[in-house]
């Protein structure tokens, strides 16, 4: 049998105000006329496809990482975890225990794993939420039944978007009900230069 992958098209680039929203909202419903869309809003920092299509969003659940937990108890106060720190959340001074600046933390692990004593355990942190929603009863009953929106939002005085960007993204590859995939984020910009 043979699978056939949804066709995806990526709208990156410019600065806020371009107007990358509204040719992905416009795109998405002039596909929505004849084929399955999902549009996926991973301008997480603001988000606003569903306010420009008058969707109600429906919160699918919150994003999570792993951010380190310190046992002083059995810390040896060694600096390995500052040091393999690519952040630099965790800061060590000679002989003292590391501090934790969590609003640095990027939720990689890498500090837990690089812990000599397993003095480091994961703990879980909320950084934002997808929501997922449809066209209101405004739009032709086709258009509505065709297209889906899947937006991402982060909490404020986070550091990094990329891992709510990255949850927003993994539903839409593990969405296999639509004929295109629309992505929308300013984050491509920084790959693809």
């Amino acid at each position: 049998m043979i699978s056939i992958r949804p066709l995806r098209v990526g709208i990156t680039g410019g600065k806020g105000g371009t107007g990358k929203s509204t040719i992905a909202c416009s795109l998405a419903l002039s596909l929505a006329k004849k084929f399955k869309v999902l549009l996926v809003d991973a301008d997480v920092e603001c988000p606003d496809d569903h306010i420009i299509l008058s969707v109600k969003r429906e919160k699918m659940g919150d994003v999570m990482i792993t951010i380190p937990s310190f046992d002083h108890s059995k810390c040896l106060m060694c600096g390995e975890c500052s040091r393999v720190c690519r952040e630099h959340a965790i800061v060590h001074i000679h002989d003292h225990y590391p501090i934790f600046i969590e609003d640095r933390c990027n939720g990689c692990g890498t500090c837990i794993l690089a812990c000599p004593n397993k003095s480091i355990k994961a703990d879980k942190k909320v950084i934002g939420s997808l929501y997922k929603g449809s066209l209101n009863r405004k739009y032709h009953e086709e258009l509505r039944g065709n297209f889906t929106l899947i937006s991402g939002e982060i909490k404020t005085n986070i550091a990094s978007s990329a891992g709510v960007v990255d949850a927003a993204i993994d539903v839409a590859i593990n969405s296999h009900k639509s004929d295109f995939i629309i992505l929308l984020t300013r984050q491509l910009v920084c790959i693809v230069m």
